[in-house]
């Protein structure tokens, strides 16, 4: 069902700090948060499990899901702040 959580939020992180621009991390929170993204379609396919795993694997994708929704909205405000900064010193 789902790949090993940390690597998931290790690469994702990785690609999260790699962004340049306001667009290119919101791509990257959709592709992997939004409606159609990879964790909700880990989260989707929880009623498919016994409902002790369903448990075990719930809280591992929820804490995924803020492991890495945390940093991506933190490097939107840097992202944001530095633009302001840009603008201001032009």
């Amino acid at each position: 069902m789902m790949d090993d959580p940390e690597a998931i939020q290790s690469k994702i992180l990785e690609v999260t700090a790699a962004a340049t621009t306001l667009d290119q991390l919101e791509a990257i929170r959709v592709e992997e948060l939004g409606k159609k993204g990879r964790i909700t379609g880990f989260m989707k396919q929880l009623g498919s499990l016994d409902p002790e795993r369903r448990k075990t694997v719930g809280l591992a994708l929820n804490a995924l899901k803020t492991k890495v929704a945390t940093p991506i909205e933190e490097r939107k405000r840097d992202l944001a702040d530095a633009g302001i900064d840009a603008r201001l010193m032009a």
